[in-house]
């Protein structure tokens, strides 16, 4: 193929007069190609047709000529937006998704589209999880963004945080952090300790309320001290001595907060006049327990929260809290974006505060019980319920449908069937292909749909983006998620709307883990094709003829203590050592493979059976996969597995599926017999 960029495209007709091409090349075309085959007619060929079987026709090269531009008759300008990308956990949804709420304003999404990148990190991580969310940072920062802002508290990986702000850095873009202090970033402190404060205050000298109880968060927390220095300064301020016993630790948690008030209520505890707690969730865990116990909120005590969730606000009584003062928060980003001066400003220390508004409702007594949009709330509450009952419903659908599939482009072409409610959304869905190729198995966009298509060199990570950022293109919002297993970058999906809620977001997070789940099934079934053909091509050879083939089943004995005890994270370190352990054992003597979750399968060809050596074969896999966990996990267990053997002669008659049938019986036996008791 060869590729011209010249400064002029014309068509000329018959008579000799020169047309001007009338559009640019912005959307997928395809060639069309006449071709008359093995004779000198045009037409389509018919049974009287004689076609020559030694012609060839071969296509010498391809010319695609293209001006630098293309001025369409009458079409419309397109004014292009920049972007923000917001970096955050799924973890932390509804943080993650008021925020979002409150930058969807037209100020901001008139100039803006926001990019937001959800990061799957949970637990305890070794160098190859890190290695893989390493590189969907750098993805992320392959995009030409405005500037990135980073949930510092909600990516728990230094080095992530770290490779995003160096890059922002060398992008001369500005950086804004959340939840932590980082050199080189914009800070953004959210001040707690003055907005517990306010709820503090609000109780005691705007209700008059002098016992006053708090249930603060996890002992020794510096959020939960933070608050617990607030509730004592409020009570000094209006001479009213601090009581220990007046403390109480509720975790964070409703349930937590229940239990601890449920034990004072039955020890005979002498209730306050009021509970001011460190977050919403206790605070609804402290109402639902007095009202176990017949004991009226606000009319008997006050209760107030803290953070301003959504379950405050659609809890009965509705809680007063104190939530982000969000038109401030938008306020700030827009400025200080839009003054941005690349080069005196990029790797600047700098901080800004922004406070908490309190918001006063019927668990204090500032507002009527009726006054509560009750009905709203649960004409919402029962279509997000809907919406999540059928959106799991569809994409369970979807995953039994596909899960014995083998080609993930066939998958593809059935997933519009399980999107019909939601088809005004854009979704992408790329998997990363060899000599830098996106391959886009999914692309729907306006309920029309794409599939298997391919792109080479793309310059975004969206074929379409320039027109997805267009001021007039529907889309305010895209999000995106990394489609991985434990060691490796698959790809990413992405979906994109006009506007969206934490429901939305819910239920992208929902897609994204389903086509994360199909597309390693698919990868699966394919290596497991794969392998089979491979046995199928030995047991073919003619040179493997009479030979043994001696096929085995490996389960492991002890995944569950492995994970109950230690965690999934060890559990996914002893199947990869398990895994290299089978390797190592069958070595370049045949084909092995993983059909389960911890079950592997190994086929092995020789001169001479191998049933008698069951017992050797089993102790080199568990002593290399024993070996491999000792330096790639310090929690101390011992990797064991059962294993069964059965063999035939390679010959005509040979049945692999009955063979494998025999071969899982024994292992089953072999299980059975050996009773391991568990370390």
């Amino acid at each position: 193929e060869e590729y011209f960029r010249v400064n002029d495209w014309f068509s000329q007709s018959k008579d000799g007069t020169r047309h001007d091409y009338p559009a640019p090349f912005n959307k997928p075309f395809y060639i069309d190609i006449s071709l008359a085959i093995g004779g000198y007619y045009t037409g389509a060929p018919d049974e009287t047709t004689v076609f020559d079987e030694r012609a060839d026709f071969v296509i010498d090269r391809i010319r695609v000529l293209q001006k630098d531009q293309y001025i369409e008759p009458n079409a419309k300008r397109r004014i292009p937006r920049k972007t923000i990308a917001i970096l955050g956990s799924w973890e932390d949804a509804e943080n993650l998704s008021m925020f979002i709420g409150s930058l969807q304003t037209p100020k901001l999404i008139d100039k803006y589209v926001l990019e937001c990148f959800t990061f799957g990190i949970a637990g305890q991580m070794n160098d190859v999880d890190v290695s893989v969310e390493l590189e969907f940072a750098d993805f992320i920062m392959s995009m030409d963004h405005a500037a990135i802002i980073i949930f510092a508290e909600m990516i728990k990986t230094p080095q992530i945080i770290d490779r995003l702000i160096e890059e922002a850095h060398n992008r001369k873009i500005p950086v804004f952090v959340f939840e932590r202090q980082i050199e080189g970033a914009i800070n953004v402190v959210l001040n707690y300790k003055s907005g517990f404060e306010e709820t503090v205050r609000h109780v005691i000298e705007d209700h008059g309320c002098r016992e006053v109880d708090m249930f603060a968060g996890f002992r020794g927390n510096e959020f939960s001290e933070e608050r617990i220095e607030a509730y004592k300064k409020v009570l000094a301020e209006n001479n009213i001595p601090f009581e220990e016993k007046r403390l109480h630790y509720g975790d964070y948690w409703d349930v937590t907060a229940s239990q601890v008030l449920s034990s004072l209520i039955d020890s005979g505890y002498k209730l306050p006049q009021a509970f001011v707690c460190a977050n919403d969730s206790m605070a609804v865990g402290v109402c639902d327990c007095l009202y176990g116990y017949g004991i009226k909120v606000p009319e008997d005590i006050a209760v107030t929260g803290f953070d301003g969730i959504w379950q405050s606000e659609y809890h009965s009584p509705s809680i007063t809290t104190a939530g982000i003062d969000y038109d401030s928060l938008a306020n700030l980003l827009i400025e200080r974006i839009n003054g941005w001066d690349p080069d005196n400003e990029t790797g600047k220390t700098d901080y800004v505060e922004i406070e908490y508004k309190l918001k006063l409702n019927h668990s204090c007594g500032c507002s009527d019980r009726d006054s509560t949009r009750w009905g709203e709330i649960v004409s919402d509450l029962a279509m997000e319920n809907q919406d999540y009952f059928r959106h799991m419903l569809e994409m369970g659908r979807f995953i039994t449908g596909s899960i014995s599939k083998a080609d993930i482009d066939d998958v593809a072409k059935d997933l519009q069937h399980y999107l019909w409610l939601w088809k005004w959304q854009y979704y992408f869905v790329a998997i990363h292909e060899k000599h830098n190729c996106v391959h886009a198995v999914f692309h729907g966009k306006n309920g029309e749909y794409l599939y298997g298509r391919r792109y080479y060199d793309m310059e975004h990570a969206l074929p379409d983006r320039d027109e997805l950022i267009s001021e007039d293109s529907g889309i305010n919002i895209l999000l995106f998620k990394q489609v991985r297993t434990h060691s490796e970058n698959i790809g990413y999906v992405v979906e994109g709307m006009e506007k969206v809620d934490l429901r939305a977001q819910q239920r992208f997070e929902e897609f994204a883990l389903f086509m994360s789940a199909v597309i390693n099934s698919v990868n699966n079934n394919r290596k497991l094709i794969q392998d089979k053909r491979e046995i199928d091509r030995q047991i073919s050879d003619p040179k493997n003829k009479g030979r043994c083939l001696t096929l085995f089943s490996v389960d492991m004995d002890n995944l569950k203590y492995i994970n109950d005890t230690f965690g999934h994270h060890s559990g996914d370190l002893a199947i990869q050592a398990l895994a290299q352990g089978i390797r190592s054992a069958t070595n370049d003597r045949g084909v092995c493979a993983r059909y389960g979750g911890d079950e592997f399968a190994f086929a092995i060809i020789t001169d001479e059976s191998m049933i008698g050596q069951t017992g050797r074969i089993r102790a080199l896999i568990e002593l290399e996969a024993n070996r491999l966990i000792s330096i790639t996990d310090g929690n101390n267990y011992e990797i064991k597995a059962s294993i069964g053997a059965a063999e035939s002669s390679i010959n005509r008659r040979l049945d692999f599926e009955e063979l494998l049938k025999d071969t899982d019986y024994m292992m089953y036996q072999d299980k059975q017999s050996r009773k391991i008791k568990l370390k």
